[in-house]
């Protein structure tokens, strides 16, 4: 009765099996340093939307100040 497998395809598939091993680890790496870039971009992009928000309330107020100093020359 032989063995189901020989000793050089016992040492290929320990040697795909490390590949896939590294593969999985590069892949999961990449995953979490994808999920930390999206997470960022979605903070910027809130920060951005005050910001815009804020510098839009403050020419408001700009312009209010500028139209009553015109008002009190008159």
């Amino acid at each position: 009765m032989s063995a189901p497998y020989s000793e050089n395809e016992l040492h290929f598939q320990s040697a795909d099996t490390d590949q896939m091993d590294v593969a999985g680890q590069a892949c999961k790496k990449l995953q979490n340093k994808l999920d930390g870039l999206q997470n960022l971009v979605e903070d910027l992009q809130l920060k951005n939307h005050e910001m815009s928000s804020m510098i839009r309330n403050q020419e408001k107020r700009i312009k209010r100040v500028k139209d009553r100093e015109k008002m009190l020359k008159k």
